[in-house]
C-alpha cells in the first residue's frame, strides 16, 4: 500500500523519466547502427582528441589546409575530453551527446509547465519533442556543439520566466558566461533577447526594470566575447564572417530557399500548427509575457532564415521544438474547451487521437530523416580509403579530395588536406575551389600541374564524390606515366600519386 502511494506521489517524476529514457535509447539505437560520425564532426574529434592529449585547445592546425589557424570556443570539448580519460573518444561521442540531448525532454517539460501549470499537458509535450523530425536526425552521429548550445538558450529562457527567484537569476548569469564559450550560435540568444524588448515594447508590455538590466548584461557579455573570440576573423572577412566565409556557390547550396511543404515535414503537423496557432493566441488575445519570450525567439530564427542568416535545417530545428512548448498552450486550451462540453467523456479518446495523428505524421519523418543522415556517413570503402592513406603515405604529403572529405583526410588519415569546410581565415577561399575544380575538370595537363605544384599535392582522391561534383569519370591527363601513378584502385575508388613533375 505504501509502494502503490510512493508511485502515484512521484508518478509525473517517473513518467518523465520513462520519457528521458525513451529519447535516449533511441538515440543510441540509431547512433550505434554506424560506428563513424558525420564528415563535419571528424573536425571536432580533432579536438577532442587534441584537448585529451595536450590540455590545449587546437588553435593552430598544421593539417587542415595544409596548415591554417583556427578558431574554437572550446568549453563542450573539454567537457567530452574529461569523458574520454575513461572510456574511448568515438564512445564518447556517441553516448554523451545522446544524454545531453535527451534533457531537452526536461527542459521542454519545466517550460510548458510553469507556461501551463498542468502536469498532463507537460507531459504530452515533453513527449512530442522526443520525435520532432529535424532535430532528432540532425542530433545524430555529430559531435557539433550546435545544439547543446541550444539546449542552454532554453534553459536561459525558463530562467527569464522565473526571474522573480535569486537562485535562477544565478543560473542564468552562469548561462550567459558559459554559452559563448560553447558555440558561436549563442548569439541566437541576444538576438532573441533584443527582439523580445522590441516585441514587448511595441505591444506596450511593461517589464521589471531587474528584467531590462539582466537581459541587457547578458546581450553585451555575450556580444562582447564572441567579439573578442572571432575579432581577427571579423576583421579579415567582415560582414562576411556571418556566413562563415562560405563562398557563394556553397552558400547557394547550404542556404536554400524557404520551402514550407519540407518543413512541414521537418517538424511535424501537430506541433506546426498547435504551435502557429498558440502564437497568433498570444500575439491577438493573450499577450502571456512568458510565452512572448519563446515567440520572439521563434520570431527572429525565422527572420535569419527568411534573410539566410542561419543554415535552414539547424534554424528549421530551433523552431520545432519552440513550436512544440507553444503547442502546450493550445492542448491546455483544447483540454478546458472539451471539459465545457458534452465530449468530456470522451476526452481521452480526443488525446490519443491527436497523439495518433502526431505519431502517424511524425514517427515516418523522424525515421526517413534518420535513416538518410545514416546513409550519409562515411562508408566502409571511404573508411578503407582513409586508413590507407594513414599507411601508405609519408606524413608531409598533402592529399587532394573532394570537400567533405577534408575533414576526415586530417582526422582519419592524419594527413594534410587541401581545403575543407571551415573557410575561417582564408582568404578568397572561391580561388582555392576554382583552382580545385581546374584540376579534377581540365584537358590540359599543363594547367593541372601547375596548379598541382601550387598546393604541393602529393596524391589526387577519385570517388563518386569527385565524380558527381566535377561531372568527371577520371581525370583527363591520367594516362601521363611519368608524371601521374595510379596507387589504389578498389571499390570504385582511385588515388593517383603525382611524381614532381616541373613545368620549364
Amino acid at each position: 500500500m505504501g509502494e502503490s502511494n510512493h508511485f502515484k506521489k512521484h508518478k509525473y517524476k517517473y513518467i518523465l523519466l520513462f520519457l528521458f529514457l525513451l529519447s535516449l535509447s533511441l538515440r543510441l539505437y540509431f547512433s550505434f547502427q554506424n560506428p563513424n560520425f558525420d564528415y563535419d564532426s571528424y573536425q571536432d574529434l580533432r579536438q577532442i582528441e587534441h584537448i585529451k592529449q595536450t590540455l590545449r585547445p587546437l588553435i593552430h592546425d598544421d593539417l587542415s589546409y595544409s596548415g591554417r589557424i583556427i578558431i574554437s570556443t572550446p568549453l563542450y570539448y573539454y567537457f567530452l575530453a574529461l569523458f574520454g580519460l575513461v572510456i574511448p573518444i568515438t564512445l564518447v561521442g556517441k553516448i554523451i551527446p545522446s544524454i545531453l540531448l535527451s534533457i531537452i525532454v526536461f527542459i521542454v517539460y519545466l517550460i510548458s509547465f510553469h507556461l501551463t501549470r498542468d502536469k498532463n499537458i507537460s507531459l504530452l509535450t515533453a513527449f512530442i519533442s522526443i520525435l520532432i523530425p529535424i532535430f532528432f536526425s540532425l542530433s545524430l552521429f555529430t559531435l557539433s556543439p550546435e545544439l547543446i548550445s541550444f539546449l542552454l538558450i532554453l534553459l536561459a529562457f525558463y530562467c527569464l520566466m522565473k526571474i522573480n527567484q535569486e537562485k535562477y537569476i544565478n543560473l542564468f548569469l552562469i548561462i550567459t558566461i558559459i554559452l559563448p564559450l560553447v558555440h558561436g550560435t549563442s548569439l541566437l540568444l541576444v538576438i532573441g533577447l533584443l527582439f523580445y524588448l522590441f516585441l514587448t515594447k511595441i505591444e506596450s508590455i511593461k517589464l521589471k526594470k531587474s528584467e531590462i538590466e539582466i537581459i541587457l548584461f547578458s546581450v553585451f557579455f555575450i556580444a562582447w566575447t564572441l567579439f573578442l573570440i572571432y575579432k581577427k576573423a571579423i576583421l579579415l572577412h567582415g560582414p562576411l564572417i556571418i556566413w562563415y566565409n562560405l563562398p557563394q556557390n556553397i552558400l547557394n547550396i547550404k542556404f536554400t530557399s524557404l520551402d514550407i511543404l519540407k518543413y512541414i515535414y521537418y517538424i511535424g503537423i501537430i506541433p506546426l500548427i498547435f504551435g502557429i496557432w498558440s502564437i497568433s493566441k498570444q500575439v491577438l488575445k493573450q499577450k502571456d509575457v512568458d510565452s512572448y519570450k519563446l515567440i520572439s525567439f521563434a520570431i527572429s530564427i525565422f527572420l535569419l532564415l527568411v534573410f539566410k542568416l542561419i543554415s535552414p535545417a539547424l534554424g528549421v530545428s530551433y523552431i520545432g521544438i519552440i513550436m512544440v512548448i507553444l503547442s502546450s498552450k493550445i492542448l491546455l486550451h483544447i483540454s478546458k474547451y472539451i471539459d465545457k462540453t458534452k465530449a468530456a467523456k470522451f476526452k481521452k479518446q480526443i488525446f490519443t487521437l491527436i497523439i495518433l495523428i502526431f505519431l502517424l505524421t511524425s514517427l515516418i519523418s523522424t525515421i526517413n530523416l534518420s535513416n538518410s543522415k545514416l546513409n550519409n556517413l562515411p562508408s566502409e570503402e571511404e573508411i578503407r580509403l582513409f586508413k590507407w592513406v594513414n599507411n601508405s603515405t609519408k606524413s608531409r604529403d598533402i592529399i587532394l579530395s573532394g570537400l567533405k572529405f577534408g575533414h576526415a583526410i586530417n582526422s582519419i588519415s592524419e594527413r594534410k588536406n587541401v581545403f575543407d569546410n571551415n573557410f575561417l581565415y582564408i582568404e578568397n577561399p572561391e580561388i582555392v575551389i576554382n583552382d580545385i575544380k581546374t584540376i579534377y575538370q581540365t584537358n590540359m595537363e599543363i594547367e593541372a600541374i601547375r596548379l598541382i605544384n601550387k598546393y604541393k599535392i602529393k596524391y589526387i582522391i577519385i570517388t563518386s564524390e569527385e565524380r558527381d561534383n566535377y561531372q568527371i569519370k577520371d581525370i583527363h591527363y591520367k594516362d601521363d606515366k611519368e608524371c601521374f601513378e595510379l596507387v589504389y584502385n578498389e571499390d570504385q575508388i582511385k588515388v593517383y600519386k603525382f611524381l614532381n613533375c616541373r613545368l620549364t
